[in-house]
């Protein structure tokens, strides 16, 4: 499994990142899942008894199959969230806090460092596809070229 944490360097000292637990997981999913929950509650208190207790099963059903962490670590919020815990494993709340006010990752080394934190593969951007003409001879496409300038000079006499 590797190395449970990782080390930063940050202002010239290496700092500790411990990567998220299983408990980190849960934790953080049932919190997400509160905070959707009373929304839809919210959403549904207009609807009819039956109506609403249907729409409370379905999210319930949805939110187990839902991306909870991966929509989690993609907001700021969430990336906080992960780097306070990660460091409060090794320092207190105040270290935590003067850690992270000095900690000024771009946002590439950002995402990077998160997944790692959550055990997660970094998605790799896909190569872009050149785009190919579909028209058919003679036919216009969206981008129709401009007819060549004339070149011919007729020869002097």
């Amino acid at each position: 499994m590797g190395q449970r944490y990782v080390v930063v360097n940050i202002d010239g000292e290496d700092k500790k990142f411990h990567k998220m637990t299983p408990y980190d997981r849960m934790e953080v999913m049932e919190a997400q899942k509160k905070i959707a929950r009373a929304e839809i509650e919210a959403g549904c208190a207009k609807l009819p008894a039956e109506q609403a207790f249907v729409e409370l099963a379905n999210f319930d059903k949805a939110f187990l199959r839902s991306d909870v962490i991966g929509d989690y670590i993609r907001s700021a919020a969430g990336r906080l969230d992960t780097y306070r815990r990660a460091l409060e494993k090794s320092y207190s709340k105040e270290q935590a806090e003067t850690i992270l006010r000095a900690f000024t990752p771009t946002e590439d080394e950002e995402l990077a460092l998160t997944f790692e934190l959550w055990g997660i593969a970094l998605p790799k951007e896909e190569p872009k596809k050149e785009e190919k003409d579909e028209t058919a001879y003679g036919e216009e496409g969206p981008n129709p070229q401009k007819p060549a300038e004339e070149t011919y000079t007729p020869p002097a006499t």
